[in-house]
C-alpha cells in the first residue's frame, strides 16, 4: 500500500494499492506526482491530481530498492538488487539509460545539487557518481562498509553517506572524507538535510539532529521502538518526518524534539 498524508492536519489524504509486494522507496517528483519502487521490480509513477493514474516503468531484474526524483526536469533515478542504476524520463515513461557498476544491490540513489549527476551507494561499500547525460561513471569512492543511504551535500561536496559503519561521512569532490558524524554505534539507515541541519535515523530507533556546518550533535529524539527506516526534513529545517520498523509515521519539531503527530 502507498499512503499520502496531509502534513498540516496529520490526516490520510490518499491511499493506493501500489505494488504486488512491498514498497521499498518513494519520492515526490512534484506536488502532483509520486514515484515508488517496489519488491515486484517495478517503478511506478502516480498522479495525485485527482485521476489517480499510474505509469509502470519496468527494467530491473529483481526488487527496486530506491528511487529519487529530479524536480523540474521530469527525470527519476532508481537502484535495484540487480546492482543497476537506471535513469527514467517521466514525460515519455521510457528509460534513458541503465548502468551496471555495483557488485551487489544498490541501496540508495540521489541527484547532485546541480542535477548533472546521479550518486549511488550499495552493499558493496562503494559510492558511484554517474554522468546524467551518458550514464557513465565519473567517480568511484570505496567507503569500506555497506552504504545504506546517500543524500546530496547542500554545500557543494559529492554526498553524505551512512550505513554499516554506524556513522555519516561527508565526501568531497575528489572522494576524500571531509567530516565524519559519529553515530550511536548502530547502523545508520536514513539521512536528511537542509542548508543548516542534518538528521540521521538509526537502528536503535533514534533520530539525531546535527549542525551540518560544525558537525555538532544538537539533540537526540527517542523516535521509534524499532529502526528508523526513512527520514525527511522540511526545507526550513523545522520539521522532520520519520518512518519506522514499528509501522509508525511521525512528524517532529526538529528544534525542540517534540512529536507533533
Amino acid at each position: 500500500q502507498v499512503r499520502v498524508w496531509d502534513l498540516t492536519s496529520g490526516d490520510l489524504a490518499a491511499e493506493f494499492a501500489g505494488h504486488e509486494n512491498g514498497v521499498a522507496s518513494l519520492a515526490f517528483a512534484s506536488a502532483e506526482q509520486l514515484i515508488t519502487g517496489g519488491a515486484d521490480g517495478l517503478v511506478k509513477v502516480w498522479s495525485l491530481s485527482g485521476d489517480s493514474s499510474v505509469t509502470e516503468l519496468s527494467g530491473h531484474d529483481g526488487p527496486v530498492s530506491c528511487v529519487a526524483a529530479r524536480p523540474g526536469a521530469r527525470l527519476a533515478a532508481s537502484g535495484g538488487e540487480d546492482g543497476t542504476v537506471r535513469l527514467w524520463d517521466l514525460a515519455s515513461g521510457g528509460a534513458v539509460w541503465s548502468a551496471s557498476g555495483h557488485e551487489q544491490p544498490v541501496q540508495s540513489v540521489a541527484f547532485s545539487a546541480d542535477g548533472g549527476s546521479v550518486v549511488s551507494g550499495g552493499w558493496d561499500g562503494v559510492l558511484k557518481v554517474w554522468d546524467i547525460r551518458k550514464g557513465s561513471p565519473t567517480s568511484s569512492i570505496p567507503v569500506g562498509e555497506t552504504v545504506g543511504t546517500v543524500v546530496v551535500d547542500p554545500h557543494g561536496g559529492i554526498a553524505l553517506s551512512g550505513g554499516g559503519d554506524n556513522r555519516v561521512t561527508l565526501w568531497s569532490d575528489d572522494g576524500t572524507p571531509v567530516r565524519r558524524f559519529e553515530g550511536p554505534g548502530t547502523w545508520v539507515y536514513a539521512v536528511a538535510t537542509n542548508d543548516t541541519y542534518m538528521a540521521t535515523g538509526s537502528a536503535d530507533g533514534g533520530i539525531r539532529v546535527w549542525d551540518l556546518t560544525e558537525g555538532r550533535l544538537l539533540r537526540t529524539i527517542d523516535a521509534h521502538s524499532a529502526a528508523v527506516a526513512s527520514l525527511d526534513m522540511s526545507d526550513d529545517g523545522t520539521r522532520l518526518i520519520s518512518g519506522g520498523g514499528d509501522g509508525r509515521v511521525r512528524v517532529w519539531d526538529a528544534l525542540s524534539g517534540d512529536m507533533l503527530y
